[in-house]
């Protein structure tokens, strides 16, 4: 009976090929065991190939797909090699001869990198088509330090103050209490999430309408369809480290979860490489570099460090021992699953007062390929620093600092 639901399987999908098709990929299969299974090389063949092309495999852009099958007493071996370079390989052991079937199907889902869809095309709000036409920035009369969107709304920050930008000019809409420092800004939903520098900790705000509606002591990040929550530790005698953060914990929604310790503010998830189960994190390594990680994993190291930021938090927990936290240029990622990120370069560090000084700027875009990464580079420019990034109607929206004063860019994607 089994045998008999295997063959209809194969069947089945036989008739999803048609006989005129020119299939550039060539499938092998090659089987040793027993003669039920050997039997099944001829069909497996054209099942591979119709499997392939239901689930929208571009047989152009591949060679050969060798497949074997070996069985060794009760155990079938399932291998997998695809021409590529490097070659990307599957396994998989299994008891019954009627699981090879959903197995092919595995296969192919894992061994094959989808074809990059074209992205989809949102309609752009009226304000974004006129930016993108005249491409010219929006001076803005303050040194920045963020940018967010929300319901076709630009925001922008700077040390005290959140912009609404109307017709290209900046109206004040929320103002950090007593002598907290505004840090970052966020949208989720209808709101914003604003991070700020309170005395030597990190708090949170959430607004609505330009007041605010929540406080939270801690950092609290939107990831995900939610909220997270965690908290900095400076405690560099007990861990060896400068600081580490707590686990992090579910403030609302179902946010996407985070392994214990990591940074919620350098962090972000997304499926970004489909050659891989699940969704990648990716945030920055121990020397400032894109990290790329898969269930723990780490898949992907970028060359160029992205630090470069001069904001931050400190501790003194001895007498002239000082632990600082600057805080890490921000992680986007696209609708296509490009990652657009920042650097800022540090020509040098004032001594007297220790402040990190910046005089140019970078941004950077990095996108799946068979080799890795690739990195090139969107924004360059030697007569700024980058404060924040942010996207809305597919337009990267920039803000770069100026001395006294900072300009908001607008580059189609």
């Amino acid at each position: 009976m089994k045998r008999k639901m295997l063959y209809l399987t194969v069947i089945t999908s036989l008739m999803l090929i048609s006989l005129s098709y020119a299939y550039a990929l060539e499938i092998s299969v090659e089987i040793t065991g027993d003669k039920e299974i050997v039997d099944l090389q001829s069909a497996l063949e054209k099942s591979a190939a119709a499997r392939c092309i239901s689930k929208g495999v571009d047989a152009s852009l591949y060679n050969t797909l060798d497949i074997t099958i070996t069985q060794i007493g009760q155990t079938i071996s399932i291998d997998a090699i695809l021409d590529t370079k490097p070659p990307r390989g599957f396994h998989k052991d299994i008891k019954d001869i009627n699981e090879i079937s959903n197995v092919i199907d595995e296969m192919i889902d894992v061994i094959f990198v989808p074809v990059k869809a074209p992205p989809i095309e949102k309609e752009k709000s009226a304000y974004m088509i006129e930016k993108q036409k005249k491409k010219f920035p929006i001076v803005l009369p303050f040194k920045a330090r963020s940018i967010t969107t929300s319901n076709n709304t630009i925001f922008v920050s700077d040390k005290k103050t959140i912009y609404i930008i109307k017709d290209d000019v900046p109206h004040p809409w929320w103002k950090a209490p007593r002598t907290d420092e505004i840090f970052r800004i966020y949208s989720y939903k209808d709101n914003i999430i604003a991070l700020v520098k309170h005395m030597k900790n990190l708090h949170t705000y959430r607004i609505e309408d330009g007041h605010t509606i929540e406080h939270w002591p801690n950092p609290v990040i939107p990831m995900g369809d939610g909220l997270i929550s965690s908290e900095l530790m400076m405690m560099e005698e007990v861990t060896g480290q400068s600081y580490r953060w707590t686990a992090a914990s579910v403030i609302e929604g179902r946010p996407a979860v985070l392994p214990a310790g990591m940074d919620i503010i350098a962090t972000t998830i997304s499926d970004i490489d489909p050659t891989y189960n699940g969704p990648e994190m990716i945030s920055l390594s121990k020397s400032d570099k894109l990290k790329i990680t898969n269930k723990g994993k780490t898949i992907w190291i970028g060359g160029t460090s992205v630090g470069g930021l001069s904001l931050y938090v400190e501790n003194e927990y001895i007498v002239d021992r000082v632990v600082r936290y600057y805080l890490p240029p921000k992680i986007i990622i696209t609708d296509d699953k490009e990652i657009i990120t920042f650097t800022n370069g540090q020509p040098y560090t004032r001594i007297f007062n220790n402040v990190r000084i910046y005089d140019s700027s970078r941004i950077l875009a990095y996108s799946i390929s068979d080799i890795g990464l690739e990195e090139e580079i969107l924004y360059n420019t030697s007569t700024g620093y980058c404060a924040g990034l942010s996207i809305q109607d597919r337009t990267l929206l920039v803000v770069i600092v100026q001395k006294d004063k900072s300009k908001l860019l607008f580059m189609n994607l």
